[in-house]
């Protein structure tokens, strides 16, 4: 057992490390995702079930535990006390429209007793709103989760943004004029983009933009092994019936996958595949981005072909 002081000292330390060898990963990161990942399920179950008291017309929801890779990549961007890292455990709802996103974020406030992130303003960039939720401590750590809410046409965006990978991502903490010539035609299509959902969204705030949810069967782990640079699975998800079982092969491929670094591996939860592959479309789509129905496509081509 480690305490909170020795995870956050071995986080700072390994964030000003240059380590080329990723088997010396601290154990007390591991640890903390470790304990984290033992009330994913309960948390789940909560929001689940708060969902169901909200709205008639439920919307897919599934929860993942944070990459390794992505926790490492975070600590070293700046973040100060890994232990209140807010989305190593996180939820992904999906709603119908616009309206309906609104009227979930009203429940999960009043519900949580907290105050959203509202991103939805925005004429450029990744459109959601954030929950940050904290609840009594949990052996000693905080215990903190994330629950992002998406309207399915604001996760179209977030999803074809991620197909462009890690760089992309990273740009719009940057000066446009800085950016190299094909970083910048990307951040610029993704500016049209968002814009052209807004102003859709904004006048048809209740357009049913996704189908009917399929019919919820029995909470599962998945286990997703995606080529990144193939953007493409390496097999179909692996299928596990309690945390257990899940973190053992999670962390088995993760270790297996240090060196190389050749593919995400992706630890989630939910009710059906189905729902799986609406709020992660980017590992069951073509080329890792999902087809942008008419209503919202852009007028300019996508520069995809840039990668």
């Amino acid at each position: 057992m480690y305490s909170r002081k020795s995870i956050i000292k071995a986080a700072k330390l390994y964030a000003k490390s240059d380590v080329s060898n990723r088997d010396l990963i601290a154990p007390q990161l591991i640890y903390l995702r470790d304990i984290k990942s033992k009330i994913f399920g309960q948390h789940f179950k909560k929001v689940n079930d708060c969902l169901k008291k909200i709205t008639t017309n439920q919307p897919y929801i599934t929860g993942r535990i944070k990459r390794e890779e992505a926790i490492i990549n975070k600590i070293r961007r700046g973040s100060l006390d890994v232990t209140t890292m807010i989305d190593i455990v996180g939820f992904r709802i999906l709603t119908s429209s616009l309206a309906e996103q609104d009227k979930i974020v009203r429940g999960l406030q009043s519900y949580f007793k907290t105050e959203p992130n509202n991103f939805t303003n925005n004429d450029k960039d990744y459109r959601a709103i954030h929950f940050r939720i904290e609840e009594e401590k949990f052996e000693g750590l905080p215990n903190i989760f994330e629950i992002q809410i998406r309207t399915y046409f604001q996760h179209i965006w977030a999803t074809w943004s991620e197909s462009f990978g890690q760089r992309i991502k990273e740009t719009f903490s940057h000066q446009t004029n800085n950016l190299p010539l094909n970083l910048k035609k990307i951040k610029n299509w993704l500016n049209i983009f968002t814009k052209t959902i807004k102003d859709f969204e904004i006048k048809n705030h209740n357009y049913n933009q996704i189908g009917k949810k399929k019919s919820v069967g029995e909470l599962k782990y998945y286990l997703i092994h995606y080529l990144y640079k193939e953007k493409e699975l390496a097999s179909s998800p692996s299928i596990y019936y309690n945390i257990e079982d899940a973190k053992r092969f999670f962390y088995l491929f993760e270790r297996l996958n240090r060196k190389e670094n050749k593919i995400e591996i992706v630890l989630a939860l939910s009710d059906n595949e189905d729902n799986l592959k609406m709020t992660h479309s980017r590992y069951f789509s073509v080329q890792g981005a999902p087809k942008i129905p008419n209503e919202i496509s852009p007028n300019e081509i996508s520069p995809s072909h840039i990668f």
